[in-house]
């Protein structure tokens, strides 16, 4: 049993559940996807879907489903650990920002209190990457680390529709710096947008292109409110596009920058190398481990903006995807082992 607080598509760790439990059904296993029902949720070929709240749902589901392991992804399952009979609990950590930059801070606190005391009792404690094992507080068995090749890719194939996207979206004269994140009033100061924005100004005032010459565009999920605000930043702003829209999107631009506090793995800098992208962002542990330039000076940002908009007539995008195959394995043999074990001890 897979469980999440989250299922949307366009969540990043909904995105991973679906990819492992697409890798356990392929291998013959029985999986039941857990958590909250939501309008836009991955289908999850081939598993049972149940809609659950809570650790203590979560574990009368278990127990009535015979399910050998539960795999938790997100607070509050983690918490499954304690309730009686769930003795074969893994826990797979995405991470979570602190808790001082969210209105509900002290919610949020809360639940990283009772993942402390949960996650010492699972039987194995893996993470998405070495940023999120790093700055966890629990011992970790091992990382798993995430992949890119499941998304769009660039190649010459798409340069025609590059073309007719730029022209209809009134890019063609221009050098287009892109962000993907979610921009909600209560995400924009962790997902960096305010610097995304102040990085504009500077390359305005440094790079000596025309007024309009180079734009930042931000997309991702947003309300109308959180459109205004972003435009009013001087950014451009594209809410709630389709999947195959933001392809397009990623296609038609120049460049990507994220300026995010906090991330365990950013999916927005994994699509912009996996579309050929120059990439530039914020320097935190899970940027680092994309191998590309990083740096939390405005200045120094800007400066790379203007050097990639001087050289754009020379630059040939080549995408750069990470195979999900090697790590979709581990995450299945671990499982399995732990799934045998279980089944051993009953």
């Amino acid at each position: 049993m897979l469980a999440s607080n989250t299922h949307a598509v366009g969540h990043g760790v909904a995105v991973v559940l679906a990819l492992q439990a697409g890798e356990l059904v392929r291998r013959g296993m029985g999986v039941v996807v857990a958590g909250p029902v939501g309008g836009h949720d991955f289908s999850y070929p081939g598993c049972a879907r149940l809609d659950v709240a809570d650790a203590r749902g979560l574990a009368l589901t278990a127990d009535r489903f015979g399910v050998d392991l539960i795999v938790a992804c997100t607070p509050p399952f983690f918490s499954v650990v304690h309730e009686p009979g769930c003795k074969s609990v893994m826990a797979f950590d995405h991470g979570e920002p602190p808790p001082d930059w969210f209105p509900d801070r002290v919610r949020r606190g809360r639940l990283l209190e009772e993942k402390d005391l949960a996650l010492p009792l699972a039987k194995a404690v893996y993470t998405n990457s070495k940023a999120v094992a790093g700055e966890s507080r629990t011992p970790v068995t091992g990382v798993i680390p995430l992949g890119n090749g499941h998304l769009g890719q660039w190649s010459e194939d798409r340069m025609a529709r590059r073309q007719m996207v730029r022209k209809a979206l009134g890019w063609s004269d221009r050098f287009i710096v892109l962000n993907v994140c979610r921009f909600h009033k209560a995400e924009r100061q962790y997902k960096g947008v305010d610097t995304y924005s102040a990085v504009q100004a500077a390359v305005r005032e440094r790079s000596g292109a025309a007024p309009g010459e180079i734009q930042f565009v931000q997309c991702g999920k947003a309300l109308e409110d959180d459109v205004k605000a972003v435009n009013a930043a001087g950014l451009v702003a594209m809410a709630n596009p389709s999947d195959a829209s933001l392809i397009d999107i990623y296609a038609a631009a120049d460049a990507y920058a994220n300026f995010s506090r906090w991330e365990g793995y950013n999916l927005g800098i994994g699509q912009a190398l996996a579309m050929g992208l120059p990439t530039l962002a914020s320097d935190i542990p899970a940027h680092r481990e994309f191998g590309i330039e990083v740096t939390n000076d405005i200045h120094r940002a800007a400066d790379w903006v203007a050097e990639r908009w001087r050289e754009r007539a020379s630059v040939q995008r080549v995408a750069r995807p990470t195979p999900w195959e090697p790590h979709l394995e581990r995450f299945a043999q671990v499982v399995e082992s732990l799934c045998v074990q279980a089944s051993t001890t009953k």
